[in-house]
């Protein structure tokens, strides 16, 4: 991108630090969870970008907190393998832990386990008389 500067055309130094800032969009956005990513949809810019997560996630941090204790409670395997489960959980429980409200591990082992409990049930029964549970 060019301007004139006394009567020369030269090229704009804010120009070449926006395209840089620009093509950021790409690592950025494979950088957020899944969650965030779904706000930045569409989005052109980093500022666009940027702008969407402030207003989606920087509410209050004690209605963040609440939130995410909604989440952690609310939380249910359903078609999620135990893996994607327990990815899904721990990424509540290290946000909490990201905004100073970290989860005790004795406090995690029964939210976790509530809806694991079935999967490791067919685990062991599998792994103990080598059918399927039913």
């Amino acid at each position: 991108m060019l301007i004139t500067s006394n009567e020369k055309e030269v090229s704009n130094p804010a120009y070449a630090d926006w395209m840089m800032a620009e093509q950021a969009i790409i690592p950025l956005n494979a950088s957020l969870t899944e969650e965030a990513f779904s706000v930045t949809v569409g989005m052109n810019s980093t500022r666009e970008i940027w702008l969407a997560l402030e207003n989606a996630f920087c509410n209050s941090p004690v209605e963040r907190v609440q939130n995410l204790h909604d989440n952690l409670c609310l939380i249910q395997r359903g078609e999620k393998s135990v893996s994607d489960y327990g990815r899904s959980f721990k990424a509540i429980c290290d946000q909490l832990s990201a905004i100073g409200h970290p989860v005790d591990l004795m406090d995690q082992l029964p939210w976790f386990f509530v809806w694991a409990w079935y999967d490791i049930q067919e685990i062991f029964y599998e792994y103990l008389f080598g059918q399927t549970y039913s």
